[in-house]
């Protein structure tokens, strides 16, 4: 009986380790995010996850925290929505949109010289892109303090909800990895051969 309880005790020790662990991960990473816009916090949060200082983290206490904050998510309308998918909370992000419309507009050289007609579908394409970003950011700029405070906690949910997604992938593959060498170390596995070598 005693034996039982030792586990128990180091499986709850296990876990609240984990779980301490995993809200320092979302803690910084939402805090390391905070005036980044979407394309900059994947690319922060990727990285942020890779760390190896996050490993002792548990996948199930990964997934039950993404639930969660896909529960809290609901709570939120359309307008924080646009917010978020339109950058507002991040400020100027000229440089994304100045680069995407200076592919643009290169692809309608390119479609200039293959066909006239080609170019007017590209520049049409330009044109919706540049209409949805100001629709976005005209429907989702936050009119009062009590929109504003709305729009910065689903953002901080959206990149918490990112930085969990990032994490559960870096752990799945991590994973994945001590398995393969599991196997070839047990020699099942043969790099290049597959399964028991064939």
């Amino acid at each position: 009986m005693a034996l039982s309880l030792e586990n128990k005790s180091e499986t709850a020790e296990k876990t609240s380790k984990s779980a301490a662990l995993l809200n320092k991960y979302l803690t910084n990473a939402v805090s390391m995010t905070r005036l980044d816009t979407i394309i900059e916090s994947h690319k922060t949060l990727s990285d942020y996850a890779k760390r190896s200082e996050w490993d002792d983290i548990k996948a199930d206490d990964v997934h039950a925290k993404r639930k969660e904050v896909e529960k809290e998510m609901k709570g939120f309308g359309i307008k924080d929505k646009l917010a978020y998918y339109g950058n507002v909370k991040a400020g100027e992000h000229s440089r994304e949109t100045t680069t995407k419309m200076g592919i643009l507009a290169a692809a309608m050289v390119v479609a200039a010289t293959i066909d006239p007609d080609l170019s007017h579908c590209v520049a049409g394409a330009g044109m919706a892109y540049m209409a949805s970003k100001v629709g976005a950011k005209m429907a989702g700029t936050p009119q009062n303090p009590k929109e504003l405070f709305s729009t910065r906690d689903y953002v901080d949910l959206k990149h918490a909800q990112t930085a969990l997604k990032k994490l559960e992938s870096n752990l799945m593959k991590k994973e994945n990895q001590k398995m393969v060498q599991q196997a070839i170390i047990n020699g099942a596995y043969f790099p290049g051969r597959g399964m028991y070598g064939r």
